[in-house]
């Protein structure tokens, strides 16, 4: 039973690429120590991916390309001749987000999508539970929920807020565009703590 739920091909394939998507908040410590070492970071990132997609568009097999192309393959729903464009879209809204939204409502819209987005999609597999809209699930959501609750009350604790921003996290993951996906939920998170801390507190 746990090796089943746990430990199946198609889980271990999310937890690698979950891996990474909680793993590009390295990015925003690289902003926070210098805003052209976070960006010469991301546009690297950016180039080196698109190269490794090439690669493996070509089927050019380098180094550990082979495995990146497999756990794309399997993990997205993605033809083997186009480009995911989702790691791109999450590091570019990770740029904006921090860029043109001040701190700390940025750190709650980056922490929301990295942490709640990542780890929804994991825990929407590993425990079962019915489907909402979008091919999104309840116990994703809920995890989405939790996270963007999390961290808006860690830097404004306030019981009326918090929840307000978790279903507006929740919303904004609902019905984001699916072939932009990552692209919106940073964004859509750290303005409406913006908006809500501006006018509430």
């Amino acid at each position: 039973m746990f090796n089943r739920v746990f430990l199946g091909k198609n889980i271990k394939f999310e937890i690698y690429r979950k891996f990474f998507h909680v793993s590009t908040l390295i990015f925003l410590l690289f902003y926070k120590v210098n805003f052209w070492i976070g960006l010469a970071s991301s546009l690297f990132f950016i180039f080196v991916y698109l190269i490794l997609e090439i690669f493996r568009i070509m089927k050019i097999n380098l180094f550990f390309l082979k495995g990146i192309s497999e756990i794309i393959l399997k993990s997205r729903e993605v033809s083997s001749c186009k480009v995911s464009l989702s790691p791109i879209f999450l590091v570019m809204s990770i740029f904006c987000t921090y860029f043109f939204i001040s701190e700390p409502f940025s750190y709650i819209g980056i922490f929301s999508a990295c942490l709640g987005d990542g780890l929804a999609s994991l825990f929407g597999k590993m425990i079962p539970s019915f489907k909402l809209v979008n091919d999104k699930t309840f116990s994703g959501s809920v995890v989405v929920f939790l996270v963007s609750f999390i961290v808006f009350y860690y830097f404004f604790p306030n019981f009326v807020l918090a929840p307000i921003v978790g279903i507006g996290a929740v919303l904004v993951e609902l019905f984001d565009f699916k072939k932009y996906d990552n692209l919106f939920l940073s964004l859509g998170v750290a303005t409406l703590s913006f908006v809500l801390s501006e006018y509430s507190l």
